[in-house]
């Protein structure tokens, strides 16, 4: 699961994950968010995703005109791998 969010900006959010081909891109499934997350007006979104494809993150402004210093922040969890007594190994990779 890709956890994308805007915590740490200092103006209202508004977060979209977005994946296909240029031309052609469609909102990932719950890819959409507004003030969800921590204090003030951050976005947080969760999606699962699939190896090999593209996601494209769009951040918006929820006032017309209003700008700010973006913050995002993006973990991936359930990296899935095996040990050599085909035991899962769960590894956790944070992005900022």
């Amino acid at each position: 699961m890709l956890s994308v969010d805007t915590l740490g900006s200092n103006y209202d959010t508004v977060l979209g994950i977005w994946t296909g081909n240029r031309g052609s891109l469609s909102l990932t499934r719950d890819g959409c968010n507004d003030d969800n997350w921590g204090p003030g007006s951050a976005s947080l979104v969760n999606v699962f995703v699939t190896s090999g494809n593209t996601y494209y993150f769009e951040v918006a402004s929820y006032n017309a005109g209003v700008s700010g210093n973006l913050t995002i922040n993006a973990s991936l969890e359930g990296l899935l791998q095996f040990d050599n007594r085909c035991k899962p190994i769960i590894r956790r990779n944070s992005y900022s």
